[in-house]
C-alpha cells in the first residue's frame, strides 16, 4: 500500500459520504411517508439506542483492527486473520454481555410503565441484530485496513442503505405501511452482510483461528483508550438535547441544521482519516515515518482546497441555501451558518490528526484531549445558553473543536512526531484561497445577478473555482509530482474524440 492507494480510497471515502448523505435525506422523505409521527419517533429512538449499544459492545475494536490489519506486511494472511478473528472473539463476548444487560433493564422498564411494551419490544429486537453488525463492522475495518476500503464501504455502508431504500419503495409501491415490515427491511441487512464479504476474510473461516493471547491484550490495549475517550465524548452528543431543555424546540432544529450543513466542508479531511489509517500504520511499520509526513502535507493542503469551495458557497449563500433546502420557515439557520463553517474550515486546515495519533498509538492522548473537551463542554454550555441564548451552543462547539482538534492534536503530533501541514506550498493554497474568494465576491457584485437562487450559487460557485485554478497555477501551489498527474490528466481529456 501506498500513496496512490491512498489517494485512490480518500477520493472513493469522499464521494460516498456524499452519496450516504443524499441517501439519508432520501431516506428520511420516504419514511414520513409511510410512518405515522408516533412510529417515526420510535424508529429514532432505536436508531440511537442501536448505536450506542454498537458503540458499546465494540469497544472501539475497528480502529485496532485497521491499524493493526495495516501493518502486517502483504501477504501474510495468516496474521491478518488471527488479528481479526481475536477481535471477533472479543466482540462476541462483549455483545452478549450489554445485550444480557439491557435485556434486564427493559423489563424492569415493562414493568413499571405498560404503556412502554411496544417500544421495548422493538428495541429487544434492535438487540438482538448488535452482533451481526458488529461482526460486519470489524470484517470491514480489515479489508480497510488491507488497502480496500471500497469493499467496506460498499458492503458495510451503502448495500444496508440502499437495501433499506429499495424495501421502502416496494412498501410504497403496494400501499404497504406496516411498521413491522419497516423494521424488518431495516435490520436484515445487517445480518446478510455476513453472508456476501468476498476473499479471504469470509465469516466462516476466520473463527477458526488459533486462539492468541498475547495478541488479545494488545488489542484491548489500544482500543481500551479510544472506547473511554467515546464515552467522555457523549457529552457534546448531548449538546441538542441541553439546547431543548433550555430554549425553544426549534433552536434545536437550527443548530443541528447548520452543524449538518457546514460538517459537508469537512468532509475531505473526513475521508482521508479513513483511509490513511491503514496506509500510515504500513509506513511506520517500515519504519519510514518520512512518508506519512508527506502524505499528510499533501492530504491535507488539498483536502482544504477541495474544502475551501464548500466554504465560499456556505459563507457566501446561506440564505439561498437555506431558502433551497429547507424553506422559508428554517430561515434562521442562514445567520448560524457563516459562523458554523468558520468553525469547520479551520478544523480542515490541520487535516486528519486523529488518524495519526492512531497510527502512533498515541490513544491516551486522545481520550485526555476528549475528557477536557467533554469537562470544558459540560460546563459551559448552561450558563452560555442562558447568556447568549444560541449562539451560546455555537461559541461552545467552537471552542471545543479548536481547543481538542486544532490545538491539543496538531500540537501533540508537531512536539511529538514532527508532522505538521505547514510548508511553501500550503502557503501557497492558502493565498490562492484568499484571493480567489475575494474576486469572486467582487465579480459577483459586479455581474447581473440571477433571480432563481440555485443559480445564484452556481454562477457564485463557478466562478471562485475558476478563479481557485488560476490562481493555484499562477503561483505555483502544486508540487511536480501534481503538475504532472494535472498535465496527464487534461490530456487525456483532450485526447478523447466524440463517438
Amino acid at each position: 500500500m501506498g500513496s496512490k492507494n491512498l489517494y485512490l480510497n480518500s477520493g472513493f471515502s469522499f464521494a460516498t459520504s456524499i452519496l450516504l448523505v443524499a441517501a439519508g435525506l432520501f431516506t428520511k422523505i420516504a419514511l414520513t411517508r409511510l410512518m405515522t409521527v408516533d412510529e417515526f419517533g420510535v424508529l429514532v429512538i432505536c436508531q440511537t439506542f442501536f448505536s450506542m449499544l454498537l458503540f458499546a459492545a465494540g469497544l472501539s475494536l475497528n480502529d485496532a483492527v485497521v491499524k493493526f490489519i495495516g501493518a502486517v506486511e502483504p501477504g501474510n494472511d495468516y496474521q491478518k486473520k488471527l488479528i481479526l478473528s481475536e477481535v471477533l472473539k472479543i466482540t462476541v463476548v462483549s455483545s452478549l454481555f450489554f445485550c444480557a444487560f439491557y435485556y434486564v433493564i427493559s423489563n424492569l422498564i415493562v414493568a413499571g410503565d405498560k404503556s412502554k411494551t411496544e417500544l421495548v419490544a422493538t428495541l429487544n429486537l434492535f438487540a438482538l441484530f448488535v452482533p451481526f453488525k458488529l461482526a460486519s463492522d470489524m470484517i470491514g475495518s480489515a479489508y480497510q485496513g488491507t488497502g480496500q476500503l471500497y469493499v467496506k464501504m460498499i458492503i458495510v455502508d451503502i448495500f444496508p442503505v440502499f437495501f433499506f431504500i429499495t424495501g421502502l419503495g416496494i412498501l410504497y409501491f403496494l400501499e404497504v405501511k406496516t411498521f413491522g415490515w419497516i423494521i424488518f427491511i431495516y435490520l436484515i441487512p445487517f445480518a446478510a452482510t455476513l453472508l456476501i464479504f468476498p476473499g479471504p476474510f469470509k465469516i466462516t473461516g476466520i473463527l477458526k483461528a488459533p486462539k492468541n493471547n498475547a495478541l488479545r491484550k494488545e488489542l484491548i490495549r489500544f482500543s481500551c483508550p479510544l472506547f473511554f475517550a467515546g464515552i467522555v465524548s457523549w457529552p457534546e452528543a448531548l449538546v441538542p438535547f441541553i439546547i431543548g431543555l433550555v430554549l425553544p424546540a426549534e433552536s434545536v432544529s437550527y443548530y443541528s441544521l447548520s452543524l449538518s450543513l457546514a460538517s459537508f466542508i469537512y468532509l475531505s479531511a473526513t475521508a482521508v482519516e479513513a483511509a490513511g489509517l491503514s496506509v500510515w500504520a504500513g509506513y511506520l511499520s517500515a519504519n519510514n515515518p518520512s512518508k506519512i509526513r508527506d502524505d499528510y502535507r499533501r492530504t491535507t493542503r488539498l483536502g482544504i482546497i477541495v474544502g475551501s469551495i464548500i466554504f465560499f458557497v456556505l459563507v457566501c449563500f446561506p440564505a439561498e441555501i437555506v431558502i433551497i433546502l429547507f424553506g422559508a420557515r428554517f430561515e434562521y439557520v442562514a445567520n448560524i451558518l457563516p459562523i458554523m463553517s468558520v468553525i469547520f474550515f479551520i478544523n480542515l486546515i490541520t487535516g486528519p490528526t486523529e488518524s495519526l495519533l492512531k497510527v502512533y498509538g498515541d490513544t491516551h492522548f486522545i481520550f485526555k484531549v476528549r475528557l477536557i473537551v467533554s469537562g470544558f463542554t459540560l460546563l459551559a454550555i448552561y450558563p452560555l445558553l442562558k447568556l447568549f441564548g444560541l449562539n451560546g451552543a455555537i461559541f461552545t462547539f467552537g471552542l471545543s473543536a479548536i481547543i481538542g482538534g486544532v490545538g491539543m492534536y496538531s500540537w501533540r503530533i508537531y512536539r511529538a512526531y514532527e508532522v505538521h501541514p505547514f510548508n511553501e506550498l500550503f502557503f501557497k493554497s492558502m493565498f490562492s484561497i484568499l484571493v480567489s474568494g475575494l474576486s469572486a465576491i467582487l465579480f459577483m457584485k459586479i455581474l447581473p445577478k440571477s433571480n432563481i437562487e440555485f443559480f445564484l450559487i452556481l454562477q457564485g460557485a463557478v466562478l471562485y473555482v475558476i478563479f481557485l485554478v488560476v490562481t493555484l497555477l499562477k503561483v505555483g501551489a502544486f508540487s511536480d509530482v501534481e503538475n504532472n498527474a494535472i498535465k496527464s490528466f487534461v490530456e487525456n481529456i483532450l485526447k478523447k474524440k466524440p463517438t
